[in-house]
C-alpha cells in the first residue's frame, strides 16, 4: 500500500513539474516576464523540495557534532530550513501579483485613452 502511495506522489510530482515547465514555455512565447520568473522560481523550489530530504539530513547532523552556530537552538534552526521554501514560493507569487497587476494597468490605462480620444 505505502508503495503504491508513494508511486503516486511521485508521478503527481512530476505532473506538477511538467506543467510548471509547460507554464515557463507558454509565458516566455507570449513575453510575460513576470509569469517567465514565477514558473522558474517555481520550477526551482520544485526541484529544491525532491532534493531537500538529501542534504537536510546532513546539514542537521553538522549542526548538531558542530554546536549552534548564529545562536538557533537545534528546532529553530529547523523550523528556519523548511520555511525557505514558504519564502521561495512567496517570492514567486509576489512577482506573478506584480506582473498581473503591471498587465492590468496597461490595459486598463489602453482603454481609457481609447475612450477620451
Amino acid at each position: 500500500m505505502f508503495l503504491i502511495i508513494n508511486s503516486i506522489g511521485i508521478i503527481i510530482g512530476a505532473i506538477y513539474l511538467i506543467s510548471l515547465i509547460v507554464g515557463l514555455i507558454i509565458c516566455r512565447k507570449q513575453l510575460f516576464t513576470e509569469g517567465f520568473y514565477f514558473f522558474l522560481i517555481m520550477i526551482i523550489s520544485q526541484v529544491h523540495s525532491f532534493f531537500a530530504p538529501l542534504y537536510t539530513n546532513i546539514v542537521i547532523d553538522h549542526y548538531q557534532k558542530n554546536g549552534a552556530s548564529g545562536g538557533l537552538t537545534l528546532g529553530q534552526f529547523v523550523i528556519s530550513i523548511s520555511y525557505m521554501d514558504t519564502l521561495i514560493n512567496s517570492i514567486a507569487f509576489l512577482i506573478l501579483v506584480i506582473g498581473f497587476y503591471r498587465r492590468w494597468k496597461r490595459s486598463s490605462d489602453g482603454v481609457n485613452l481609447s475612450n477620451n480620444i
